[in-house]
């Protein structure tokens, strides 16, 4: 003989229902308590009452020289006393903003994550890659890199050719992660870690001082706006790719003495209100 379920009287579908609501309020708060926690954490990396660290990982392919990567660590020393110039132009005391912790390299374990082209679904498809990509890599770490606010992933590999080097990156826009592909040469190291200072930026909220066409965005992208004449600009903007030399041209920056924090992204990161 088949006996079916038994009916729940209205009782219990008053009972199972306020557990299911309850449950559900559980969640919600403690999505929105998360969500509160991080945003604070975000937010207070741009106070500046404290020096800011953040992780390196250096993740390698097959052949790239280890000169260039034991030179490329070294000269991390010279962004953060780059930036700790630029933050005391700002009329900070004289100390770094900024201190680096640079992970040992390891071989990347899966390919990089791809930038978002615009709409929100890839955003968030890309958020949830690089999510997925930092987590299979920290496994592989000596120390715990979400310890760190802002955390930047760079990728290395040989050069393909012997003129311009390729250096690129993206970031989550205000997060706490960046990353950054490198073709590593004695002479792009440089030029990779204006890059890594690029997207750090980015994850503490400053914005690209440059066009679609990758030109200079006039006046935000000058570092310089007030020098007369305006040309060539001394400095390349930190936000902006160049340094304009002209009207129409612009060159890419070939040292670290030529980085500088414009007014708009110094506003953007909390340096200056």
């Amino acid at each position: 003989m088949y006996i079916g379920p038994v009916p729940l009287s209205e009782e219990q579908r008053r009972t199972f229902f306020r557990i299911r609501v309850g449950v559900l309020l559980l969640v919600l708060v403690l999505v929105l308590l998360f969500a509160y926690k991080d945003f604070r954490s975000r937010a207070g990396r741009k106070d500046w009452n404290a020096t800011l660290n953040v992780a390196v990982v250096l993740l390698t392919e097959p052949g790239v020289s280890p000169a260039a990567l034991r030179d490329f660590r070294a000269r991390f020393s010279g962004l953060t006393q780059r930036l700790s110039e630029e933050f005391e132009r700002y009329g900070h005391a004289p100390t770094s903003p900024v201190l680096f912790t640079v992970a040992e390299a390891i071989e990347r374990p899966m390919e990089l994550p791809k930038p978002a082209q615009g709409s929100i679904v890839e955003v968030l498809n890309t958020n949830y890659e690089l999510w997925r990509f930092s987590r299979r890599v920290n496994e592989r770490l000596a120390f715990d890199v979400t310890d760190y606010k802002s955390r930047i992933y760079v990728s290395l590999r040989v050069p393909k050719v012997d003129v311009r080097r390729f250096v690129e990156g993206f970031s989550q826009q205000g997060g706490h992660m960046g990353v950054v592909e490198v073709e590593l040469a004695e002479d792009s190291i440089d030029f990779a870690l204006f890059v890594v200072a690029h997207e750090l930026f980015h994850t503490l909220g400053a914005t690209d001082k440059y066009g679609p066409d990758g030109r200079t965005r006039l006046p935000d992208g000058l570092a310089e706006p007030e020098l007369r004449p305006l040309y060539p600009q001394r400095f390349a903007e930190v936000m902006a790719r160049n340094r304009p030399i002209n009207e129409h041209d612009e060159v890419p920056p070939n040292s670290l003495d030529e980085l500088a924090v414009g007014e708009l992204t110094a506003r953007e990161i909390g340096w200056i209100e």
